[in-house]
């Protein structure tokens, strides 16, 4: 009787202390991560249907708050614009002028600075109004999409030039079976070659109960999984990443698995140049231009000349090249700005470029375009 009555008098504590308390630190957690120190907020990604294209999400809500740190030290407002894509302006199928269309991922997407600071909106100020400067980034796009986007974006707006902004994981995730994305286009092993395919746009993150409760509903959860970078601490554990990502659990650097990679190379050379090639063979009368990010890591650390990944910006450059682009590996750009200003491309708190980061891209792209007869005058 006396244990009966001990198990009863915890139960009642529990029932009446215990779990109020649990739900009143919740609620104050939730409300301190939505007003005081701003959880970051990031535009979903869905497959249209209608346009058969990736986009980035703007059907329930077109405006957030990216943020980064542990304080939310970093905070930037995003809008995403009528035709899905992040832009302060309503994009248009009817243009007095030249049109530049930028494609690429987070890059170009860059949630990490004002519009204003952008390497497409920067490129468009150094062209002195000659032409628009249209961005198309979708975070989690690799070079397959890319190619898929410039399909979009040449059948909707009909741009006179391309821009494709490349990083070291775009080459690798091209591959469907690397890919984690659903609704992106990809390439399957033929056996003689490649065969495009798009994954499914089923089971991807907006679709997800689990992390569109994350993204959409819990400021607590999102400041966990963005802020605190629960997500890539998980990522980065050794057993998760070899179960889970299909890794070696080994050495990481700009954002690919070095010792992975290593083992594609061959693999890699034949996805760069499948991918260069139809982009060369779908726009026959564009000037294109490729851009590619350093191994900065290594640059700041002094060990470019043993760098694990410039590899990758060589493959993009012979690929590039043996297509007749016009061709930008920022490494030694990038190599020449750090040596003399010691000045970082990214903020301390997210590896994407900061303010300086698209000003020296932007700076690059348009030194090589001016040498290409763009925006001459």
């Amino acid at each position: 009787m006396k244990a009966f009555r001990r198990i009863k008098r915890v139960v009642k504590n529990i029932l009446l202390i215990t779990i109020p308390v649990v739900v009143l630190l919740l609620v104050a957690m939730e409300i301190v991560f939505r007003y005081v120190i701003p959880a970051s907020e990031s535009p979903l990604v869905y497959y249209d249907e209608k346009d058969k294209i990736s986009k980035l999400d703007n059907r329930e809500t077109s405006d957030g708050l990216f943020t980064a740190g542990n304080l939310a030290q970093l905070r930037v407002k995003w809008h995403i614009n009528g035709d899905g894509f992040r832009s302060d302006i309503a994009y248009s199928t009817e243009h007095k002028k030249p049109l530049i269309a930028v494609i690429g991922d987070s890059f170009v997407e860059a949630l990490q600075v004002n519009m204003k600071d952008t390497m497409a909106s920067k490129l468009k100020d150094k062209l002195h109004g000659q032409f628009d400067v249209y961005s198309f980034g979708v975070n989690g796009a690799s070079l397959s999409q890319y190619l898929q986007t410039s399909r979009y974006v040449n059948k909707r707006f009909a741009p006179d030039i391309l821009v494709f902004n490349i990083v070291h994981n775009d080459f690798d995730e091209s591959l469907c079976s690397m890919i984690l994305m659903s609704g992106f286009m990809c390439l399957e092993e033929n056996g003689t070659g490649f065969t495009e395919t798009i994954k499914p746009a089923v089971a991807s993150r907006n679709k997800t109960l689990f992390k569109r409760f994350i993204f959409e509903r819990s400021a607590l959860l999102r400041y966990l999984w963005v802020n605190l970078s629960l997500k890539r601490s998980i990522s980065s554990l050794s057993i998760y990443n070899k179960i889970f990502a299909g890794g070696t659990g080994k050495f990481y650097n700009a954002n690919v698995d070095v010792q992975r990679l290593a083992g594609l190379k061959p693999k890699l050379y034949g996805v760069a140049d499948y991918l260069m090639g139809k982009i060369k063979e779908e726009n026959p009368n564009k000037k294109v231009f490729f851009i590619m990010d350093a191994p900065r890591a290594d640059i700041y650390d002094g060990t470019l000349n043993s760098s694990s990944v410039i590899w990758l910006n060589r493959l993009f450059m012979k690929t590039c090249m043996a297509h007749d682009f016009n061709c930008v590996d920022l490494t030694e750009y990038f190599y020449r700005h750090y040596k003399a200003t010691h000045v970082h491309f990214e903020s301390p708190y997210d590896w994407h470029w900061n303010e300086h980061g698209h000003e020296s891209a932007a700076e690059a792209l348009f030194n090589e375009m001016k040498m290409a007869g763009v925006g001459a005058k």
